[in-house]
């Protein structure tokens, strides 16, 4: 038996490598987004033997926006309650319109201002972004780690505290 035998057979196969994805390789994630599954699908008809396309979606997304982030990036214990945090730093990565992102682009669509080499150092410190080998128009080109951020971008969802 599979996990696919749960699956309705109309459900894409890029879906289900979204909750792979999204679990980023850590066990503990990959057992929340099934759990969160499982109660959408009940949700939506709790008579069903298979789960549908509907219950992953709604599944992932509450995943995704209601995740404790600090999680994965702590925040220090004597931090102030208005530093910047993992948090601001997402909020910044929302307004952006690619995953990939130079300098100009977040201090643009983000309007971090001259702040921004500051923001984005303190994203690349805790991992939240890498600096990609590549470059982009000349300059240095950024990309988002996190798959929760990226997924949260591409399907336009809030995140927060």
């Amino acid at each position: 038996m599979s996990f696919m035998d749960i699956i309705e057979n109309s459900v894409e196969d890029r879906l289900i490598e979204k909750i792979f994805v999204i679990a980023n390789a850590n066990p503990r994630d990959l057992w929340h987004i099934w759990h969160e599954i499982f109660r959408a699908q009940y949700r939506t008809n709790y008579n069903s033997r298979k789960i549908g396309s509907d219950a992953i979606i709604d599944a992932l997304e509450k995943f995704v926006t209601k995740f404790d982030f600090y999680e994965y990036y702590p925040r220090k214990k004597d931090a102030r309650q208005n530093s910047n945090d993992v948090y601001s730093y997402v909020q910044h990565l929302l307004k952006l319109s690619d995953e990939k992102f130079t300098h100009n682009q977040l201090k643009n669509e983000a309007s971090t201002g001259g702040s921004t080499r500051n923001y984005i150092t303190g994203m690349q410190n805790i991992g939240l972004v890498k600096k990609m080998p590549q470059k982009r128009d000349g300059s240095v080109l950024y990309c988002i780690k996190d798959p929760k951020v990226i997924y949260a971008l591409k399907n336009k969802l809030d995140i927060d505290k």
